[in-house]
């Protein structure tokens, strides 16, 4: 197996800790799956709006034959492209193939073009302080729409899904924190591929927080501790990448 995963933090592992500044709460997520060759594209502060692009780069630079697909939301409303400087590139370098290397190559490679709107953001080539603030404050609100977000969620995955069955790759989805399995057009999204039911809940966070209480599962406000990761991907993700 060649396992390429995509997703957002819960998927990356190596959470910050915002006592020293390093990134060391936890394991990086790929360090549980023993055995199995892996290449971790998810991104902190993104979602689904990458996942096309991310699959394509897996598979023409990595070959895999495998997606761990997290289902989460489309994210676009919380990132911003108002890096300038990096998009030079295109006016130097003559192979569009290493500039997308450059973007897509791991979970961090992409914050030099896109933006998450908590990340530092060079805004004074734009306008003020003050116009910046009510505008990311305004941003904010159109971003807090979960509808919205998960109608784009469920899109990108469906086609995520599509484009991985034309390049014969299977694909496993598992959730952390979403519901979107109670949506009616979820199993449609999901097609024939392999969906990671955890117990009778919808998410890894319903069945690990009733099972050992949610205090005692994370390492700080949102991610899970290495030992539950550890515990969830032996027991329900790695089963069902097995047999997918």
């Amino acid at each position: 197996m060649k396992l390429g995963i995509v997703g957002s933090s819960y998927s990356v592992g190596s959470h910050v800790n915002h006592d020293t500044g390093t990134h060391d709460l936890v394991l990086p997520f790929e360090n549980w799956f023993d055995g199995i060759d892996v290449v971790n594209a998810a991104c902190a502060g993104k979602g689904t709006e990458l996942y096309l692009g991310k699959i394509m780069y897996l598979k023409k630079e990595h070959g895999i034959d495998t997606l761990l697909m997290e289902s989460i939301n489309n994210r676009s409303m919380l990132n911003v492209n108002t890096q300038l400087d990096a998009y030079k590139v295109i006016q130097k370098n003559d192979n569009i193939h290493d500039i997308i290397n450059e973007v897509y190559k791991d979970s961090a490679s992409i914050y030099p073009y896109k933006r998450y709107i908590h990340q530092d953001i060079d805004f004074q080539q734009f306008g003020s302080e003050s116009e910046f603030n009510v505008w990311k404050e305004f941003q904010k609100n159109i971003a807090s729409d979960s509808t919205m977000n998960e109608f784009w969620g469920l899109i990108d995955m469906a086609q995520t899904i599509d484009l991985c069955k034309l390049l014969d790759i299977k694909v496993v989805t598992w959730a952390n924190r979403w519901h979107m399995e109670q949506l009616p057009s979820f199993k449609s999204a999901m097609q024939d591929q392999t969906y990671v039911k955890f117990g009778n809940e919808l998410n890894a966070y319903d069945y690990y927080s009733k099972k050992y209480g949610p205090d005692s599962i994370r390492c700080d406000t949102a991610h899970f501790t290495d030992a539950i990761n550890e515990e969830m991907v032996n027991d329900f993700i790695m089963p069902a990448l097995l047999n997918a």
